[in-house]
């Protein structure tokens, strides 16, 4: 299992605001050559438009977590609600309107990422199986005797793993699955 607390997560500037990898695979793949197979993050845009990078042969899923996001892409408006997802062609040219915190799966053409927000709520368990992770949003969950709270990444490799959560958890459920 990956794991990545908050406190060990670091944040670099993108020319609208900041970003958080939390995850990237292969390990020792880069962003910026766009070698790897799938990447997870999260991003602050902190300007009312921005234009995305146009990442080639990227598939990208983006899902504002706090407020609504407009995107235009391909000559098509967007509107999402908070918590609503959209994946697109990441190489082509996509522009974002409103100051949002959103959280984001790129893939290679070989994967596909999905992303949807749950909630203790409905379940006090979930199971991860491989290639599924969790990013905590509110509340907190439990693996074997660790806890995990707000912010805190984990994501399954290997196996099923059954996680423990909370009444109060929120978080976004992200799934990889190769194509």
């Amino acid at each position: 299992m990956y794991i990545l607390k908050k406190e060990n997560q670091t944040t670099s500037n993108w020319s609208g605001g900041t970003t958080t990898q939390l995850m990237i695979w292969p390990e020792h793949s880069e962003y910026k050559t766009l070698d790897f197979d799938w990447r997870i993050s999260t991003a602050t845009v902190e300007v009312k438009h921005s234009v995305f990078t146009e990442l080639p042969n990227i598939n990208r899923v983006i899902m504002s977590l706090n407020g609504p996001l407009t995107l235009l892409h391909k000559g098509e408006k967007i509107d999402l609600e908070p918590c609503e997802s959209f994946s697109f062609d990441g190489g082509l040219r996509t522009e974002s309107f409103n100051e949002v915190v959103d959280f984001n799966v790129m893939t290679s053409q070989q994967y596909k990422g999905n992303i949807n927000i749950i909630s203790g709520q409905v379940q006090d368990h979930i199971s991860l199986k491989k290639h599924q992770g969790l990013y905590i949003l509110k509340g907190s969950l439990k693996v074997d005797s660790r806890v995990f709270t707000e912010k805190d990444f984990i994501f399954e490799m290997d196996q099923l793993k059954e996680l423990r959560i909370s009444k109060n958890f929120v978080g976004v459920f992200i799934s990889i699955e190769e194509i």
